[in-house]
């Protein structure tokens, strides 16, 4: 069947779509459209549970058996975005594939764009260079004129010499990308300044990518992702030591950025069997990017950083205090700044009196630590009944 021929067929549905970015409440009106079949119907709704991060209800919607090519084709993307954004590359990949090379196969480039483009994403999360090298080529063949598609072109573009670690190159292309206005831009700005946040990170350029994830709160729309929790997070506790909290509830539908962020939480609070636990998890997901013994293969980036800044820091530091002289505040002061983890009040007691705890040495050091605290301003945290020295953010 000719291409003219699915959109006459079809023609309703591609309207449908059409009005999925601009006009949220007519497309919501199509639910009831006669003229929809079921399978058309399903895969609109599916677009919507994945908008709205419900991914197990979107591929309970795809539950189908595609009527032709040009359904079967927007089927297979649905379901390859599904597994993307459930961090399932791997599963994603042929899909998305699989629907661009029926799209262009049936003459259609307007809709082979997002499947094309959703599949470089997936390249790139599966550290493919070759693949998103060739599929850019093929991208640029397409002459995109709609200004947020060149932005997507140009974003795939810094993805892809990111991951060859030509990072340069990788900022001049988002900044072009990010230079090119559209209404769509606005609305999607996020998932752009998150893409120059990494290459500013590999770049090493921190203080940059504070004044990005700024901006990045500042966008249209926004809301507080799992993307947004764990590059705060991460960001705050790798450049000023804050404590770092990680809440199941601010992960949902991103599993795998839960367990990175409880792999160094339990880490920085010497939590060694609980590390272990969730490092064990991200191996399942992928044990060629989580290796044994927190071997982390994949490039330079938050986590890795947070994960090396803690790896460096196992060791124990020893403490001279047996030729210490000082005064017992001075004495505290010295054991927290030197300490590399946080310590607990039996280990504090012991390394100050050389004595158990006890009831009455609790009290002591109760005294002792509130006074030292206020005489040397420190900021001291405690977390699980453990003490560590916070780093205060010092002036620019």
């Amino acid at each position: 069947m000719d291409i003219k021929d699915y959109y006459i067929n079809h023609k309703t549905f591609i309207a449908a779509l059409e009005s999925f970015a601009t006009n949220k409440q007519k497309f919501k009106r199509y639910y009831n459209d006669k003229r929809l079949t079921h399978q058309e119907k399903s895969i609109l709704k599916a677009k919507i549970a994945i908008r709205n991060f419900k991914l197990e209800d979107a591929m309970e919607l795809l539950n189908i058996t595609p009527q032709n090519d040009f359904i079967k084709a927007h089927y297979l993307f649905i379901k390859g975005t599904v597994y993307n954004n459930n961090t399932l590359c791997a599963e994603a990949a042929p899909l998305l594939k699989e629907s661009y090379q029926i799209f262009m196969k049936l003459g259609d480039p307007h809709f082979a764009f997002p499947s094309l483009h959703t599949l470089l994403l997936a390249l790139y999360n599966l550290k493919i260079s070759n693949q998103m090298e060739f599929f850019i080529k093929e991208m640029k063949k397409m002459h995109i004129e709609q200004p947020f598609r060149k932005s997507c072109q140009k974003r795939c573009e810094s993805l892809y010499h990111s991951l060859i670690d030509e990072n340069d190159t990788a900022l001049e292309k988002i900044n072009e990308a990010l230079s090119i206005k559209s209404e769509e831009m606005e609305d999607q700005k996020a998932i752009f300044l998150v893409t120059k946040f990494v290459v500013l990170f590999k770049l090493h350029r921190h203080v940059e990518c504070e004044l990005v994830f700024k901006e990045y709160q500042d966008t249209a729309g926004f809301t507080s992702t799992a993307n947004y929790n764990f590059m705060k997070k991460m960001l705050e506790h790798l450049m000023y030591d804050t404590p770092l909290y990680a809440y199941k509830k601010h992960f949902k539908d991103a599993p795998e950025l839960e367990y990175q962020a409880n792999v160094v939480n339990h880490l920085s609070c010497g939590e060694v069997e609980l590390a272990e636990i969730c490092w064990n998890k991200l191996r399942e997901m992928n044990s060629v990017l989580y290796g044994e013994n927190y071997n982390y293969t994949g490039d330079y980036c938050l986590f890795s950083a947070c994960l090396q800044k803690h790896l460096n820091t196992k060791a124990e530091v020893k403490l001279d205090l047996v030729n210490f002289q000082g005064s017992i505040q001075e004495k505290l002061v010295y054991i927290l700044e030197s300490s590399n983890k946080p310590l607990t009040k039996e280990d504090l007691i012991t390394m100050l009196w050389q004595e158990d705890w006890s009831e009455e040495s609790s009290a002591r050091f109760n005294t002792l630590m509130s006074r030292t605290k206020k005489k040397f301003d420190l900021d001291v945290r405690v977390r699980k009944g453990s003490y560590q020295l916070h780093k205060k953010n010092k002036a620019a």
